[in-house]
């Protein structure tokens, strides 16, 4: 689909569902006012070259499978999150905020062995939860977590999950 694709409240855009990793939807530009899951394959953003650069409150997106903008990672250019987002790929996703800053006041999952890079600061008064056993989130800058901020590394008693 070559142009834009709303996701209403309460709607579900699920891609792969069955598995199949190598199933893409290309889209043109994605606009989310719901919660959209990429399950194995590959959500491919053709005509939004910065990516999504907001989760915006009472919406989700969750990747076990891999989203693109273009050529580059899908989140690159990620500024804020409001709503919730899992990332639960296993990949390595690299976040440079033109504003040199990602703020969360939602949730943020890091599950399955993910590793986040956020190249710049971090500013949390919401939610970012390493869920699993060896999810890294590493800042190049400052992580302030806000004084109503959870930074939760609790959920496993053997997480060998870190912050760098």
């Amino acid at each position: 689909m070559a142009g834009t694709f709303t996701n209403n409240a309460g709607a579900v855009f699920v891609v792969a569902s069955n598995g199949m990793p190598n199933e893409m939807a290309n889209v043109g530009t994605l606009v989310n006012n719901g919660d959209v899951e990429v399950d194995a394959g590959t959500l491919n953003l053709t005509n939004q070259p910065n990516g999504v650069t907001d989760v915006r409150a009472g919406t989700s997106i969750v990747l076990f499978g891999t989203l693109t903008a273009g050529s580059k990672n899908g989140l690159f250019d990620l500024g804020s999150i409001e709503g919730a987002l899992t990332l639960a790929n296993g990949q390595k996703t690299v976040v440079t905020p033109s504003s040199g800053t990602l703020k969360n006041t939602g949730v943020f999952n890091l599950e399955d062995g993910t590793s986040v890079v956020v190249n710049g600061n971090l500013t949390n008064s919401g939610q970012v939860r390493p869920l699993g056993t060896s999810e890294t989130l590493t800042v190049t800058s400052t992580f302030t977590n806000q004084a109503d901020g959870v930074l939760n590394f609790s959920n496993l008693p053997a997480s060998n999950s870190s912050l760098t």
